[in-house]
């Protein structure tokens, strides 16, 4: 990756490391980028990864399971162990995916307004053109239906928190998903309710 985050629990900061030598399929979606639009998805990128700190304080800290989960994984009696243990298993890692990639199309259609559609599609694309290596981050079908959408935030909710609620909203029929998305226990089971 380009950049990476997490939370760091002890104090509630949010680490991002930036590398200076990402792999070749970054390499070639940033080479025909253009020097004015670099910034914007720098700064895109920079949300998407500051989104998994947003997310972990979720769950970690303030241990709102109910809004980290997916649908049909029950969260009442879910504990901070539990959640990890999900987590761990990889079950949830396109769910936090589309978090963060729902969290910049929202940046570019906030900073951007007149062409925030182009750098959506662009991201969809990439995503979807990277799923053969990379299938658990094929955000496209959310991101698809988002710009469809018009991927408008509502006005009473911060970034983060639009971003939450449109992924449940989007969440796309089991038919539109990746084969490989359909094979994961999202619509059973529960988060363990063992440990703090």
């Amino acid at each position: 990756p380009l950049m990476a985050a997490g939370l760091r629990l002890g104090d509630g900061v949010c680490v991002v490391y930036y590398n200076d030598s990402p792999e070749e399929g970054l390499i070639q979606f940033f080479e025909p980028v253009t020097a004015a639009d670099l910034p914007i998805w720098l700064n895109s990128i920079a949300a998407h990864e500051v989104t998994y700190c947003i997310e972990q304080r979720e769950a970690y800290i303030r241990r709102r399971f109910e809004v980290v989960l997916p649908p049909g994984i029950r969260h009442e009696n879910a504990t901070v162990q539990g959640y990890y243990s999900v987590v761990k298993s990889g079950a949830v890692e396109t769910w936090g995916e589309v978090l963060a990639d729902i969290v910049s199309v929202l940046y570019f259609r906030q900073t951007v307004p007149e062409r925030w559609e182009q750098f959506a599609t662009k991201l969809a694309a990439m995503r979807s053109d990277q799923a053969r290596r990379w299938p658990e981050h094929n955000t496209s079908a959310w991101l698809q239906k988002l710009i469809a959408s018009g991927a408008e935030r509502p006005a009473h909710l911060g970034l983060f928190e639009a971003a939450f609620q449109l992924r449940r909203q989007l969440q796309p029929e089991p038919s539109a998903l990746p084969s490989h998305r359909r094979a994961l226990p999202l619509n059973s089971g529960h988060v363990s309710p063992q440990g703090k």
